[in-house]
């Protein structure tokens, strides 16, 4: 279940809320249907304090921070194509936003 949401954002073509979960657990990336079915865990592994989240629901991408690793990265919306976009020169991202 929803423990920590920390940021939050919404897919309005497919009708998906995505989200950050950080606990002393683990963090992670989820996602789901706007009437709460279809739960699923997108990343999990190689996070340590996503913090910011944004969806680019026109091209299909999720961009998020992760202020404990200091870095901004990408997936496609269904979890695929994980990249860290920018890896140096950040002190604790914490939000950004698409245009």
């Amino acid at each position: 279940g929803l423990n920590n949401a920390v940021a939050l954002d919404f897919d309005y073509r497919e009708q998906m809320i995505y989200w950050t979960d950080v606990t002393t657990q683990g963090s992670m990336i989820r996602r789901m249907h706007i009437n709460g079915s279809n739960v699923q865990v997108l990343h999990r592994t190689g996070l340590s304090n996503p913090d910011g989240l944004a969806v680019d629901w026109v091209g299909g991408n999720l961009y998020w921070c992760d202020k404990g690793r200091d870095t901004i990265e990408v997936s496609k919306l269904n979890g695929a194509y994980r990249t860290v976009l920018v890896n140096s020169g950040l002190r604790e991202p914490r939000a950004l936003v698409v245009d």
